[in-house]
């Protein structure tokens, strides 16, 4: 649980002192712009049509991601 973020604020994290640093954005106080969103789910039969797909949706700079399940595969 994450708690008492602020508004329009960019965080870091990671899931210990020697991984990857990984960032996200909070939503503004007040949307001045449409929101967008993008959201899809079961995007991993194959490595490229995930990396595909994940560059289409960044293309639309979207103020929050929902990908909706079926990301566990062995590799």
């Amino acid at each position: 649980e994450i708690k008492e973020l602020k508004p329009g604020t960019e965080y870091e994290f990671r899931g210990s002192a020697t991984s990857k640093i990984y960032w996200f954005r909070t939503m503004p106080e007040k949307l001045e712009k449409p929101l967008v969103i993008a959201a899809g789910g079961d995007v991993r039969h194959r490595k490229e049509w995930m990396e595909a797909t994940n560059r289409a949706a960044m293309k639309h700079d979207p103020d929050f991601i929902i990908w909706g399940g079926d990301l566990a595969y062995a590799d």
